[in-house]
């Protein structure tokens, strides 16, 4: 499975239709581009789920904590104290994935794609362990609370 829009459609779709069911944010997709893992990044929280089954690569979802913190207040979600509020972005996070990714693979289910469990990845600059020898495809998107990038790599 090469890089093709009619694998990478449905992570975007189910992206903006989880933004749009789940916080009432309606984000705009921008030009889509070769990410360089050497390059600086502003993304303060990944979260990831390796794509397995005939086709293998990586699916993440990038954004800053502001964006988080933003979802987490649409969200309505009621926290008690400091801790509870950073483990429920971070939950928040890796569900978010998990129901994106989820929906991706349902339309791709030709492929038999599986999903692992999702992983978070975070600090400034944070690395993602994209395979190696293939080239990840950032597609970077626009909301009212900031901007936020996808990324996706199939083997």
């Amino acid at each position: 499975m090469s890089l093709k829009v009619e694998y990478i459609n449905p992570f975007l779709t189910a992206t903006i239709n989880l933004f749009s069911t789940s916080f009432n944010i309606n984000p705009k997709v921008e030009a889509p581009f070769l990410l360089d893992p050497k390059q600086n990044h502003r993304w303060e929280i990944s979260s990831l789920v390796v794509i397995e089954g005939s086709q293998k690569g990586i699916f993440a979802i990038r954004m800053t904590k502001f964006l988080m913190e933003k979802l987490l207040e649409k969200s309505g979600i009621i926290y008690v104290d400091e801790e509870e509020r950073k483990m429920l972005q971070t939950e928040m996070v890796k569900e978010m994935i998990n129901i994106i990714g989820g929906n991706a693979a349902t339309e791709l289910s030709q492929y038999e794609i599986n999903l692992s469990v999702p992983f978070i990845v975070q600090g400034e600059n944070h690395a993602i362990p994209w395979p190696k020898g293939t080239q990840a495809i950032g597609i970077p998107f626009i909301s009212n609370y900031g901007p936020f990038l996808t990324c996706v790599t199939l083997i």
